[in-house]
């Protein structure tokens, strides 16, 4: 258990602890300079507050991984590591306060003038150029010795991760403007044998609840949602979702419905939801509307996150696990993300690392493999992963087009540069690298996570927006809608309210019965950095994942004990 007086500042100093040299400090994370984007405006003002994060060495995070049991135990720290940093924490005249479940991230809070003498940094304010955004950050900071094996990163010192907002989003304003000309556009979608007879004439130019029910066999509702039962949507950059607007979606999009229960609004770091139509987000709508529109039966809560940084991403994390199980979500659903490269690995570990914990109490997690092809948000010379997507803890989505469905072009797709091929996959990714051969070789990591793991139709999406409807597309399309289908599927699991039954982490289950349960995409591409990007083949690959679910085979399967 995490000393408790180190929320009020009365720091717990363990008997035997050593008294650390505060002359005696190694740089712990350097760079020359900032990234491209950034340029620095100025030094930062001595008295300026600075919330720095502190991020100690877990106990057995690979212990975690082996077992998914008793999360606490295994992702809090040594007690060693709380002694030799209360030590340092009371030298320097610091007040920290836990922050997570398990006492593994720390808040601080000093001067910058402190923060410079206690780090040996130089803290600028440096200005994020396509934002305007302003940061305080240093280019280098440094630790006492004895805290280097009980440390795992303090930020943001030498993080410059842009922003979240409406431009840097996966789903984001530009491309909104293009996506509703060319889909307005578009011409008629070929079909052909394949396509069930069912699809509706009108889902060849948009699609809408009917079309994906009938695409992919998703019943109208799974029956009374189950109490230990519910999907949460996130929310940033002050995306808003509107009842108002969902009213009127299920309106013109199921009518079948008589009554719907209207999704909660949940506030963290400072977000809020005024409920207004005018002030309404087109991401947050079509989230909103996609989720309630196919797990009609489901409860649904809108996460409106204040911070627009990746500490917004791992506050949800952390407040979820915070939750009881009668409240925790059964399933999470994201549609934001960054260019992997952006966030030091440190932090996108960590992140990581709170995925597994989330998923260990049996929440899905899912995000969107982002809308760039291989290319990431910034037109790059070597391909550029999406992260959350590439961590092997999440399930991430990418995106087909067509009625006899093929790989969308902007979905992205590749491997990752930090984390490693997960064992679930091993063999699908090994098996796509011999088929691909010396394909863009020297353009991504062959040994890394692959992703995305699995598609859903992502074009023609057709959504209220302040009382107008109008036509989307993007990976952003076809996340929520998938999530909705897990979570119809454990409305069939009878969910009980300690979330046993819920279907939880999702990928070792999906690469395990895929071939079953999974329609495989097998043309198209997701081309960028001046090629063709990874092509779709029979089996998994990095643009369409495993294929797209079959809600129909999938409940046939003996996953809930249901008969063939």
């Amino acid at each position: 258990m995490f000393c408790r007086d180190i929320v009020f500042g009365a720091f717990c100093l363990i008997a035997g602890a050593m008294a650390l040299d505060r002359r005696a400090i190694i740089v712990r994370d350097k760079r020359d300079s900032p990234p491209p984007g950034f340029v620095k405006v100025g030094d930062a003002p001595p008295s300026q507050e600075l919330p720095l994060r502190i991020a100690l060495k877990p106990k057995n995070i690979a212990g975690l991984e082996s077992e998914l049991y008793n999360v606490r135990e295994y992702a809090k720290p040594e007690r060693e590591t709380l002694s030799a940093v209360n030590k340092w924490l009371l030298e320097n005249d610091m007040r920290a306060a836990p922050i997570s479940h398990t006492g593994d991230m720390l808040q601080i809070k000093m001067s910058v003038a402190h923060a410079n003498e206690v780090f040996g940094a130089d803290f600028a304010i440096y200005k994020h150029t396509a934002s305007g955004t302003d940061m305080v950050r240093t280019l280098q900071y440094s630790l006492p010795a004895a805290l280097q094996g009980h440390v795992e990163w303090i930020q943001p010192t030498t993080s410059f991760t842009p922003p979240i907002t409406k431009n840097t989003a996966l789903f984001n304003s530009f491309n909104l403007k293009h996506r509703v000309e060319r889909d307005t556009q578009a011409e008629p979608i070929r079909r052909d044998s394949h396509v069930p007879s069912d699809v509706p004439a009108s889902c060849d130019t948009t699609i809408t609840p009917e079309c994906l029910q009938a695409m992919y066999h998703i019943p109208s509702a799974a029956g009374p949602a189950n109490a230990g039962n519910q999907i949460a949507v996130t929310g940033f950059s002050n995306e808003f979702a509107s009842t108002s607007d969902l009213n009127n979606f299920v309106r013109s999009f199921r009518q079948d419905i008589a009554a719907f229960v209207p999704f909660q609004n949940q506030a963290l770091d400072g977000g809020t939801n005024p409920d207004d139509p005018a002030q309404a987000g087109l991401e947050a709508s079509l989230d909103i509307q996609y989720v309630m529109g196919i797990a009609t039966s489901v409860p649904a809560v809108f996460l409106s996150v204040g911070t627009n940084s990746a500490f917004g991403f791992l506050d949800v994390i952390n407040n979820l696990i915070n939750q009881s199980p009668t409240t925790r979500p059964s399933v999470l659903t994201t549609s934001y993300g960054f260019n992997e490269g952006d966030l030091p690995f440190g932090v996108a570990n960590s992140l990581c690392n709170a995925y597994m914990q989330l998923g260990a109490l049996g929440t899905s997690i899912l995000f969107s493999s982002g809308d760039g092809g291989v290319s990431g948000t910034n037109i790059r010379t070597t391909f550029v992963p999406t992260f959350p997507s590439t961590c092997p803890y999440v399930t991430s989505v990418g995106a087909t087009q067509n009625i006899a469905e093929t790989a969308a072009p902007f979905s992205s797709g590749g491997f990752s540069n930090y984390f490693p091929v997960p064992d679930y996959q091993s063999a699908q990714v090994a098996a796509y690298l011999g088929a691909l051969g010396g394909t863009n070789a020297g353009l991504f990591n062959t040994s890394g996570r692959g992703f995305p793991d699995v598609s859903f139709q992502g074009v023609g999406y057709q959504v209220v927006i302040n009382g107008v409807t109008t036509s989307v597309f993007g990976t952003s399309a076809s996340t929520p809608v998938f999530a909705a289908a897990i979570a119809l599927f454990n409305d069939l699991a009878e969910v009980d309210t300690a979330g046993g039954a819920a279907l939880g982490f999702l990928n070792p289950l999906l690469y395990s019965i895929g071939n079953t349960v999974l329609n495989d995409i097998t043309s198209g591409s997701n081309p960028g950095c001046g090629t063709n990007g990874f092509p779709a083949i029979t089996g998994w690959d990095p643009v369409t994942g495993l294929g797209t679910l079959d809600f129909g085979t999938m409940a046939r399967v003996k996953l809930f004990g249901l008969s063939g």
